[in-house]
């Protein structure tokens, strides 16, 4: 089966823009909207598309030469534009060797296409629209599952998606003419043209500023984000709220501040800019309609702005808030910088706590790649580590719910049953095994129960740290124990969300030992020798996270997290060879 794009129009909808870059390759997170299409239309079965092209011919000819599906698509050149129906027309020889799907370029969506083609072939009518129901746009009238008319105030929608039999082309004619004429004209032959219904929220239309600006942060919620910068964007010492997307050849210098905005090859010094699409020559505003709800990745609490007041946390296991409640009050007061807690309802599981902004050293690392400044601010995190293993740890007796709280033996054993439930068992598909390698996680349970033991904040990943006015907070821990601390410089130094230099690890590793040997009873080989089996039980446990997230609470943006952590899993059973041999078996074979 085949398909054909709709995208030689000019976008007059997005003028400005469309002046520079043609509506087909307006990017979304780096990737033309073509390309998220096409990748689309493949996923549904389809073997072979066709895109006609009228406007922006040369940048659309530069694009498919470089595009690694390119042998799957076809470039219809229109010398005038001939129409959404005559664009069809002109690609008769092409489309006329079987049913085929017409999408447009300037249309996103989560419609299932596979189930849209076998409606459409199970029915076998002449054609089927795809429409939405509700909103104030209707343009198509239906009873059922058959097209009536076309009229505008209808109950209805067009997608912008449709499939088509061979046949409809005979009433299309030769050169300028759009589809809803070629439908009305086969309805007047007696065709029936079917209708197959999807709600509103699982499509949008990116012709408008607006439309975009919302197609952009939709995809950035998505995929577990709030901000993009591409590779060959250049970035020094930026701030920003929101949702931010920084596209090729924008160069933002230092003291900006961006809130809900994309940039398109701007260059950018010291400007406070929201809401707003800003390119080499233009400067549009548009409201990408952000709700103030904040990403909160993988935790079941909900987080949202309160105007004037700061952030609003709620949700979550009560035991969760009590802890997060109690940790914070013991952390501020000995000097760890968490967000200050302005007020808390423990019935309600609601608290007002200090908004910290949305840069997490996660995103930090996407705008800031110059080394000298990546160690500066991973040393401030590691001062503030030692600070939380060391002398709040001497502290502990004043917080009993933290004091009580051990990662022990029994807790590092949940971990790995963890790891091979969700990931080896669920996610690989693979059988459990029992006998050698149950033995050998019950061994690591006990070799890293056995190392001396800290606060630590468990989980302290560069998502899991705020970046404010260049002050590093930790954030998340109300899951803190009394464990290892090598676990922790195993979450933060080897972390799958961003790979550190190797050469940077190694100064950092250094740094936060001679800080530890500035206190009393820390013993540096012992720590060391540590590190390994923690790493590994990290991994294990930072892979089970990603598989129940993805598989049990939806959040499938964390697969893309699983490819480094099993990287990372495979290094550590090297650094250890033949200690435990039924998981290195079972971990090469991942």
């Amino acid at each position: 089966m085949k398909a054909f794009i709709l995208s030689a129009g000019r976008g007059e909808r997005l003028k400005p823009i469309t002046d520079r870059i043609p509506k087909a390759l307006l990017p979304i997170c780096g990737r033309p909207i073509v390309e998220h299409i096409v990748e689309k239309i493949l996923s549904s079965g389809i073997e072979e598309i066709g895109i006609n092209v009228h406007h922006g011919r040369k940048a659309m000819e530069e694009w498919w030469k470089g595009y690694k599906e390119k042998r799957r698509i076809t470039l219809f050149f229109e010398e005038v534009l001939l129409g959404t129906a005559g664009a069809l027309k002109n690609a008769q020889t092409f489309l006329s060797e079987g049913p085929f799907l017409v999408h447009n370029c300037d249309i996103l969506s989560d419609i299932a296409l596979a189930r849209l083609i076998g409606f459409h072939l199970s029915s076998g009518r002449l054609a089927t629209l795809c429409v939405s129901v509700g909103g104030t746009r209707g343009n198509i009238s239906f009873r059922g599952e058959l097209l009536l008319g076309i009229e505008k105030g209808a109950e209805a929608t067009y997608t912008g998606i449709s499939v088509y039999n061979p046949r409809f082309l005979s009433f299309v004619p030769a050169g300028f003419s759009h589809l809803p004429e070629a439908w009305l004209n086969a309805l007047g032959y007696g065709e029936e043209i079917g209708v197959f219904e999807v709600g509103q929220e699982d499509w949008v239309d990116v012709g408008t500023k607006e439309a975009y600006m919302r197609a952009v942060f939709s995809t950035l919620r998505q995929d577990g984000e709030n901000l993009f910068v591409h590779p060959e964007a250049e970035t020094e010492a930026i701030s920003f709220k929101g949702f931010v997307s920084i596209e090729q050849g924008s160069v933002i210098g230092q003291g900006t501040f961006l809130e809900d905005c994309i940039v398109l090859g701007a260059r950018l010094k010291g400007e406070r800019r929201k809401g707003e699409i800003i390119g080499e020559s233009f400067c549009l505003s548009a409201k990408g309609d952000r709700s103030l709800e904040v990403q909160a990745s993988g935790s079941e609490r909900r987080f949202s702005r309160v105007e004037g007041e700061g952030m609003l946390m709620e949700g979550g296991e009560a035991e969760d808030f009590d802890r997060f409640v109690e940790y914070t009050r013991f952390f501020r007061g000995l000097g760890l910088p968490v967000p200050e807690v302005f007020s808390f309802d423990r019935l309600r599981r609601k608290a007002i706590i200090e908004d910290l902004g949305d840069v997490s050293l996660y995103n930090w690392l996407k705008l800031e790649r110059r080394r000298e400044r990546v160690l500066a601010m991973y040393e401030r995190v590691l001062d503030k580590l030692v600070l939380l293993h060391t002398a709040i740890t001497d502290k502990v007796s004043e917080c009993p719910l933290l004091k009580r709280r051990i990662f022990d033996k029994a807790y590092f054993r949940w971990e790995t049953e963890y790891f091979m439930e969700w990931y080896v068992g669920r996610e690989r598909g693979l059988a459990l095994r029992e006998g050698a390698l149950a033995s050998e996680l019950d061994e690591l349970a006990s070799i890293c129960d056995g190392f001396p033991k800290v606060i630590i904040h468990r989980d302290l990943q560069s998502r899991n740290i705020m970046v404010k006015d260049g002050t590093p907070f930790f954030i998340d821990y109300q899951g803190a124990r009394i464990g290892p601390p090598g676990y922790d410089l195993a979450s933060l130094l080897f972390d799958p969300y961003f790979r550190l230099e190797e050469s940077v690890r190694y100064h950092l590793m250094e740094y936060y030992i001679e800080k530890r040997k500035e206190a009393r009873g820390f013993d540096d080989l012992l720590f060391r020798s540590s590190l390994p089996f923690l790493r590994l039980q990290r991994h294990m446990q930072a892979l089970g996270a990603y598989a129940f997230l993805s598989l049990s609470k939806k959040k499938r943006f964390f697969r893309k997290y699983m490819a480094e952590a099993l990287l990372w899993l495979k290094e550590d059973i090297r650094e250890i060879p033949g200690r435990f041999p039924a998981l290195e078996a079972l971990v090469h074979g991942l």
